[in-house]
């Protein structure tokens, strides 16, 4: 599906998505490039491929948005957006812990949370858990931060 208006009510959730309460509303996010969208895929949470009116990214799925890059450079959140974005459901929190627990309190930087979710992937956490008062989970920022890890890691908010 090609969509050209900014009017449409897709692009419009899309932008939406921005923010946070919107979100938590919908309980979708958007990741953007090859790699995290590829991550979102293995984890089975796209709902939605979206891709720039010429770009190919061969992956199994039904739902394709087509946009043209003056819709996409809207819909991102990153000055140079890249043409391949996903819309996606949130994780579902598992409440079983593992053995190795992460408490993060309070981060306030969505960098420094994703820098951490990608630290405690590589140091064999099992999960993660964020006080109430830390910065969104799926703050854009927080999830470029990961690399895509924050797909691979168990993360509860308290």
């Amino acid at each position: 599906m090609l969509i050209t208006s900014l009017d449409n009510e897709r692009v419009k959730k899309y932008i939406k998505l921005k923010e946070k309460k919107y979100r938590d509303q919908t309980g979708e996010f958007i990741v953007e490039g090859s790699h995290l969208v590829l991550e979102a895929y293995r984890a089975g949470l796209i709902k939605e491929l979206i891709l720039e009116k010429e770009a190919v990214f061969p992956l199994d799925i039904k739902d394709i948005v087509y946009l043209p890059m003056d819709i996409i450079n809207k819909v991102s959140t990153v000055e140079t957006p890249q043409t391949v974005m996903a819309l996606c459901s949130k994780k579902e929190e598992n409440e079983s812990l593992g053995d190795h627990i992460l408490m993060v309190d309070d981060v306030q930087d969505p960098g420094n949370l994703g820098t951490i979710i990608r630290s405690a992937v590589a140091f064999n956490i099992d999960t993660v858990i964020l006080s109430k008062n830390t910065v969104d989970l799926y703050n854009p920022k927080t999830i470029r931060a990961t690399q895509g890890m924050f797909f691979h890691i168990n993360v509860i908010k308290k």
